[in-house]
């Protein structure tokens, strides 16, 4: 009996792959308003192209949405984080190591001159207090959930990115690090909303609903 040798035997058939039908982004969009696809698509790419700074956004976003305004006893204005968001921010051994060697406990602490010694950003903390005219400064605090909440909202930004500063580039200059994270921060949030708002005009076509009709809002409507 002879055998002859079979090429592949034993070896799994090859088959050709599937083929999956290309669907373009924003296809109700693309089929029902297409004199909009070409303004997502744009806002999509914007969005992809800042989104290695997502991490650092939301927690910039969370420490300083959690945070509130106060005046010291020499009424010049401070920010009072959220411990919790502040550990998200820094690191939660970072916090606790901080505040263990500042012999401090409450969350108003972190704003202290202890804290700030130990991360390298006391005069940042004592020349933001001094901004500020006494006046203003209580203006500040009295309004920063109404007619000032983007002037507060601003400076307790400006508080947490020197904060992450000091933990993620202490030789980094301070300054023109900051300035970069700024217009990082503001460009991240514009090219979030943009494409949130074609990702709502997408589902509410798709759901039979006008396109612009106001839906619940979300983090991320994906």
């Amino acid at each position: 009996m002879y055998l002859y040798k079979r090429e592949g035997l034993g070896q799994p058939t090859t088959s050709q792959p599937s083929l999956i039908p290309y669907l373009p982004p924003f296809p109700n969009i693309h089929a029902k308003k297409p004199d909009l696809y070409d303004a997502a698509l744009r806002a999509e790419e914007a969005a992809e192209k800042l989104k290695w700074f997502k991490d650092v956004y939301l927690k910039l976003a969370d420490a300083t949405s959690s945070a509130h305004l106060a005046l010291d006893k020499a009424d010049q204005v401070i920010v009072i984080p959220a411990e919790k968001s502040v550990e998200n921010l820094l690191g939660p051994k970072l916090v606790k190591a901080a505040l263990k060697q500042s012999g401090k406990r409450l969350a108003r602490h972190l704003v202290g001159e202890d804290f700030g010694r130990i991360l390298g950003i006391l005069d940042f903390l004592l020349k933001l207090k001094t901004a500020l005219e006494l006046e203003k400064g209580r203006r500040l605090v009295n309004e920063q959930r109404k007619s000032r909440y983007n002037e507060a909202y601003r400076y307790k930004l400006r508080f947490f990115i020197q904060l992450f500063i000091a933990q993620i580039a202490p030789d980094a200059d301070p300054v023109k690090l900051a300035s970069r994270m700024w217009d990082w921060y503001w460009a991240y949030r514009k090219a979030q909303n943009e494409l949130w708002k074609y990702q709502n005009i997408e589902k509410n076509l798709k759901e039979g609903m006008q396109p612009y009709q106001r839906r619940a809002p979300t983090i991320n409507p994906r």
